[in-house]
């Protein structure tokens, strides 16, 4: 590593004085090589509870554009601003699961609906946008017979008013919300 760390200083030397070559191409491309092949804007579910370096938390904190203008161009206002010239927002991927924009695809049939995750960001089909929960439409067919079934199964007798209506509740049951099986994870997202 050492090596490589000697290699770019002289690179930089070498070619800091070079016509055409600036100093912002310069570093753009250090830091370029710095962070491998991974871009501004990357989101990476990270098992660790220790930020790495160039990576910050998806949290929704504001920065400056001055300090991250790589992320800032990446990924814009999206994620919404309070200052939609020198400020952006990191997406808060905190406690959510991360799903494809649709774009056209007719996966998310409410695509158009998204709304924003914070203020100033975008809405619709597009990157930054968040829906609430939601269980599709359905319906549950519950039997009736004659005769009273200690096991539960539903007795209506003639003239019972829930019949007549045609409303038949069942008791609630489930938790607290909808959702597949899952595991905790950090997102963070590239930051240079």
């Amino acid at each position: 590593m050492r090596a490589a760390a000697v290699s770019l200083a002289v690179l930089a030397a070498a070619l800091s004085g070079c016509a055409g070559i600036t100093r912002d191409d310069l570093e753009k491309r250090l830091t370029e090589l710095k962070g491998g092949a991974v871009p501004a804007g990357t989101v990476v579910a990270f098992a660790g509870d220790n930020l790495p370096a160039g990576w910050l938390w998806c949290d929704g904190t504001e920065y400056d554009v001055a300090k991250y203008p790589a992320l800032a161009a990446a990924i814009g206002h999206a994620h919404g601003s309070s200052d939609l010239v020198a400020r952006f927002k990191v997406p808060d991927y905190r406690g959510r699961f991360l799903r494809g924009a649709d774009h056209g695809a007719g996966r998310d049939p409410d695509a158009g609906k998204r709304v924003p995750m914070a203020t100033g960001g975008n809405r619709g089909d597009n990157v930054g946008t968040v829906e609430g929960d939601q269980v599709a439409a359905h319906q549950h067919d519950i039997p009736r017979s004659a005769g009273s079934h200690p096991e539960g199964i539903m007795n209506f007798q003639a003239g019972n008013a829930d019949l007549v209506r045609g409303i038949v509740r069942t008791s609630a049951t489930g938790g607290a919300e909808t959702r597949p099986v899952n595991a905790a994870v950090n997102w963070i997202i590239r930051a240079i």
